[in-house]
């Protein structure tokens, strides 16, 4: 990557509990500059991934944790 990301790592670590597997993905540069900080991702991750109609006790549920570009900083967020 040849840009500088300013505060992001630039990468999305899934982890997946019922098979054990870890995966380290690109955090897509374009979800960066359209969302706002590690809730915004995180909404549209969940949006994407997950139906509205999926109970969230079912396996197929997504539980997502983020931390944006702020975070460890002294800045208010």
């Amino acid at each position: 990557m040849c840009k500088k990301w300013y505060g992001w790592a630039g990468t999305i670590l899934e982890v997946d509990l019922t098979t054990g597997t870890i995966q380290k993905r690109e955090l897509p540069e374009g979800l960066a500059h359209q969302y706002l900080g590690q809730a915004g991702i995180n909404a549209r991750l969940l949006y994407d991934r997950v139906s509205p109609a999926v109970d969230p006790h079912h396996p197929d549920a997504v539980m997502l944790f983020g931390a944006g570009p702020l975070a460890g900083t002294l800045a208010l967020c």
